[in-house]
């Protein structure tokens, strides 16, 4: 019976995690930024930090997707273990966007 519930656990804290974020770009003045953020640059500065929480909680949901498809699979007998491959596909994509949206936050000073 524990394995049911902890099927539904990865969903639940997907939507959590959305929703926290989700309400969290909506106050981009609240970030934190490496320099000073301006009257001239405070509109595109929110607009980056927005854009990446967008992209981050994209990355999110299709990972913990990801993780929860292959825990089904590995439930079903249909997989042995979680694809490391994969997996680290998705981590380096979400690491990949947060060095993009920094780069991009840095040139928009």
């Amino acid at each position: 019976m524990g394995k049911q519930y902890s099927l539904i656990l990865l969903p639940v804290m997907t939507l959590i995690l959305y929703i926290g974020l989700t309400v969290l770009s909506k106050y981009p003045h609240t970030f934190n930024y490496p320099y000073k953020i301006t009257d001239e640059n405070a509109n595109r500065q929110y607009v980056n930090a927005r854009l990446f929480m967008h992209c981050l909680k994209m990355l999110i949901v299709v990972m913990f997707g990801f993780v929860e498809w292959t825990l089904i699979q590995i439930a079903w007998g249909n997989s042995g273990a979680l694809n490391i491959w994969i997996f680290s596909i998705v981590l380096l994509f979400i690491l990949g966007t947060i060095i993009f949206f920094v780069i991009r936050s840095i040139k928009l000073k």
